[in-house]
């Protein structure tokens, strides 16, 4: 038996035990030493929040799909990889006050290793003429709980799957439905998921789709790198003078001179439009190479975070469909996608949590190869076509 499948039973209750479990003996031909538990947890904003973990016999990662299906963090050699939030969660969506007034309530809730954007929506708040809120911060996709989870366990190519379904309808207007999948192999250190947006509705549909990649100490730490094959680069506001954008591979010492920082960027890919980003360690000991096709991530942000700790010290590393500015900006400058009536929008991306030296210099020469002879071209000011804080002419 190569192939198994398995539902996951939704639960009503709460419980801190796990309600459902797999392993070896479940699947036989699997390697020992691995487990998929899911649980519900039952603590303070947490309560009523379910966690599937995935433990692949080497890496385990903890994904929440409660929360859209975000991933709330990985584990591998006694480290964590992710990032320490001031917000104590995972946090129950009901928690989470996305239409407040200000717009930014989806801050609320966010403490995750990666939480998707969208999907009618992913960037800043927008709203009416009269002041309403119209679009909140990032969307809606990640604080909408999923559904018809299931375990797929291939003992032949031994690759790990948990899919699930998420849908961000609301009745006379928006009809999206996400069908996600993440996948590991047993005793690997990497990990990816494929997305499938589906438009359910009768007419043509516009959306948006960011991957806010957030990561923190230990891997994080000033003198930490950015490695990209870069195209073009502009930051995303007017930075103070010692913060020029030709600095934006380095990580700043704390606190920054502008601890908040955004630059928007173009790749270069191969032939068939992948691409990858490269955090680097500052001892260049283990990295997070990410991959993902620029054909359908065509935008790629950077964010640092350049705070005290306790403030929540972290970078956003975010491939998207556009950049995370208020919808109108983007759809005025062609960066939506169409879907027609059951049209279906696909993408892929992995994760290489890269453990040693040796490791990181290879990915770093990836990128060298992607890179060429091109000459990035830097804009030391916001560019026009990229950012709404961009100077008029």
């Amino acid at each position: 038996m190569s192939n198994c499948t398995w539902d996951i039973p939704s639960t009503a209750r709460e419980q801190s035990h796990a309600d459902f479990q797999l392993g070896p003996a479940d699947a036989p031909g699997t390697p020992r030493d691995w487990s998929i538990t899911k649980r519900t947890l039952t603590s303070g904003a947490s309560t009523g929040v379910e966690l599937v973990e995935i433990d692949n016999g080497r890496l385990k990662i903890r994904a929440v799909p409660t929360r859209g299906m975000g991933l709330l963090d990985a584990h591998c050699d006694g480290e964590r990889l992710g990032w320490k939030s001031p917000v104590r969660g995972p946090v129950h969506p009901q928690f989470v006050s996305l239409m407040e007034p200000t717009g930014m309530g989806w801050l609320d809730g966010f403490d995750e290793l990666m939480v998707r954007c969208g999907v009618e929506s992913n960037g800043s708040p927008v709203f009416d003429e009269q002041g309403r809120l119209v679009h909140p911060l990032h969307g809606r996709i990640a604080n909408k709980p999923a559904h018809n989870l299931k375990v797929m366990i291939d003992a032949e190519s031994g690759v790990i799957r948990l899919q699930a379904v998420v849908d961000e309808i609301r009745f006379h207007f928006f009809k999206m439905q996400l069908t996600t999948t993440l996948f590991t192999s047993f005793g690997s250190t990497s990990f990816g998921w494929e997305d499938e947006v589906m438009n359910l509705g009768s007419t043509p549909a516009t959306m948006q789709m960011l991957y806010h990649l957030n990561v923190g100490a230990p891997l994080l730490s000033p003198g930490a790198r950015l490695i990209a094959p870069v195209k073009t680069v502009s930051p995303h506001d007017h930075y103070p003078d010692d913060v020029a954008v030709r600095d934006w591979q380095v990580y700043p010492s704390l606190p920054s001179a502008a601890p908040q920082q955004s630059f928007f960027f173009e790749l270069l890919g191969d032939g068939a439009g992948q691409t990858q980003v490269l955090l680097e360690a500052a001892d260049s000991a283990q990295g997070l190479a990410i991959r993902f096709n620029q054909r359908e991530l065509p935008c790629f942000t950077l964010w640092r975070n350049s705070v005290p700790a306790a403030d929540g010290y972290v970078t956003g590393l975010e491939p998207g469909t556009n950049f995370p500015n208020p919808r109108p900006f983007e759809e005025q400058h062609g960066r939506l996608v169409t879907l027609a009536s059951g049209e279906t929008w696909r993408t892929s991306i992995n994760l290489d949590w890269l453990r040693d030296t040796q490791q990181v210099q290879n990915s770093r020469a990836a990128m060298a190869q992607l890179q060429g002879d091109a000459r990035p071209e830097i804009h030391p000011a916001p560019h026009p076509h990229w950012s709404p804080r961009a100077t008029p002419t």
